[in-house]
């Protein structure tokens, strides 16, 4: 975190800090003279949570809303993989050629291998990790029906929104792009 990315505002008795690219902020309201309101839009919640408290409880939010804000940008999410690397090998001359015999088999033998890894390394819920396990094997069918660039694109696709339907938190989707990354490294097939 750096100091540029806040915004700060404030009136008499009033004060708030907003971190600059998202939702999050904390406010503060003074009430009397040992009395203040604080409103804050935590990282895992867009709804805003008052409290009253003393200038020593002020100063404990506050450093717990910092310290969890910290946290909640300082967790890789897994996007950066994409900016910097194209580990599916995603190439303008897969953009219609369909998988071969062994293109397949290696794919399958790849999502079977991911969809060990989601069964065995995710810490998550039964239920969320028997949807993302159906949603893997819906996409072993599809090697058939489909070329590589729009199979590899449905791959990443399926994955970004099952993470965010689910409402996964940021180290577990984390881990679902990596073990993507390391299991399919290997996926870089040419045209």
């Amino acid at each position: 975190m750096n100091v540029v990315d806040f915004e700060v505002s404030g009136i008499y008795k009033e004060f708030k800090v907003k971190y600059r690219y998202d939702y999050f902020s904390f406010s503060i309201s003074r009430l009397d003279l040992q009395k203040y309101s604080i409103g804050v839009l935590p990282v895992n919640s867009t709804k805003t949570v008052t409290e009253r408290g003393d200038w020593e409880y002020l100063k404990t939010r506050y450093k717990i809303w910092v310290d969890q804000l910290s946290k909640e940008l300082d967790t890789p999410t897994g996007w950066e993989h994409f900016q910097s690397e194209n580990y599916l090998g995603l190439e303008r001359q897969d953009l219609n050629v369909p998988f071969t015999s062994d293109e397949k088999k290696q794919t399958r033998n790849d999502l079977n291998s991911y969809s060990q890894y989601v069964h065995h390394q995710l810490n998550i819920g039964a239920g969320d990790k028997r949807i993302i396990l159906e949603k893997l094997e819906e996409l072993s069918s599809k090697v058939d029906e489909m070329n590589k660039f729009d199979w590899k694109s449905l791959l990443v696709g399926t994955l970004a929104n099952v993470i965010m339907v689910l409402g996964l938190p940021s180290e577990v989707s984390g881990m679902i792009w990596e073990g993507l990354k390391n299991t399919f490294g290997g996926l870089r097939i040419n045209g």
